[in-house]
């Protein structure tokens, strides 16, 4: 198993550069796009399903830059679709202070 560093199109899946916005139930929107080279993925095989799990950077209007978990699922040779409707996003050094800490309590090994 490998992070997949193509980023080609396939059916369903739009590679970077792309625009993505937030739209949040009680109301606000935020927008922002993932560069080139901003999505890395690993497509993992369960079955009848395919799941690409995602990690982005976003890039949002105002110059912050956020890391989004999500992913994509698809049946066998079907349309890959978009499922993490409600992903992490998360800023970079949030994500940087919580990735330590998981490394000094050893569940992550490095």
């Amino acid at each position: 198993m490998g992070v997949d560093k193509l980023q080609k199109e396939e059916r369903g899946y739009r590679a970077p550069p792309k625009d993505v916005h937030f739209m949040y139930p009680e109301g606000g929107e935020l927008h922002g796009r993932i560069p080139v080279n901003g999505e890395i993925y690993l497509d993992r095989d369960y079955g009848d399903w395919v799941y690409r799990k995602c990690v982005q950077l976003v890039v949002f209007d105002d110059g912050e830059k956020m890391l989004r978990f999500t992913y994509y699922r698809k049946p066998k040779d079907g349309k890959w679709v978009f499922a993490g409707q409600t992903a992490l996003l998360v800023e970079v050094e949030v994500i940087q202070e919580l990735l330590k800490e998981a490394i000094v309590r050893k569940w992550i090994n490095l």
